[in-house]
């Protein structure tokens, strides 16, 4: 559903566009070597936010207990990188 989303391709993905008929697709990941992710980082941090963001939205009562960080590389990767990501609060955090 992100996808769907201009602002979101334009910052986070590379998508080939393909027009079939009279319509225009945009196709992320096209190869194993072409993902079609412009940051894979910045994109794992911005989807975590979303996830994290979802999971407290209807919440009736919130104690702010800050989650521990989340690891955005995963384990055989061929370029793993040791950054984490840790839960902002605030409204303007990305």
């Amino acid at each position: 559903m992100l996808a769907a989303v201009p602002a979101f391709v334009q910052l986070h993905l590379r998508p080939i566009k393909h027009t079939v008929r009279s319509a225009q697709h945009l196709i992320v990941g096209v190869s194993e070597t072409d993902p079609g992710v412009e940051d894979r980082r910045a994109l794992r941090s911005f989807v975590c936010r979303c996830l994290m963001k979802a999971s407290i939205a209807n919440q009736a009562e919130f104690h702010p207990i800050k989650p521990p960080p989340i690891r955005l590389s995963f384990c055989g990767e061929a370029e793993p990188f040791d950054e984490t990501w840790s839960f902002d609060a605030s409204e303007d955090a990305y």
